[in-house]
């Protein structure tokens, strides 16, 4: 099995998904719930699949950004 990568939210990202999750929790709790857990699904089978994109280290940073074209 491949190795799996550590993914992280940005700062911004982080904020966003939450003001989309205060606004669908408004209307169904439930289905904001429903709205991240299909989120987290691609998202962690991503972190498998990393090798499938180019890496660039991030300069004076321990981190990596993966770009898919």
């Amino acid at each position: 099995m491949p190795e799996k990568a550590s993914l992280r939210y940005l700062p911004a990202a982080q904020d966003d998904l939450t003001s989309i999750l205060e606004f669908i929790a408004k209307d169904s709790p439930s289905r904001a719930v429903t709205f991240i857990d299909r989120l987290d699904e691609p998202l962690d089978s991503l972190s498998i699949t990393l090798s499938l994109g180019e890496s660039h280290d991030i300069p004076n940073s321990e981190s990596t950004v993966i770009v898919f074209l």
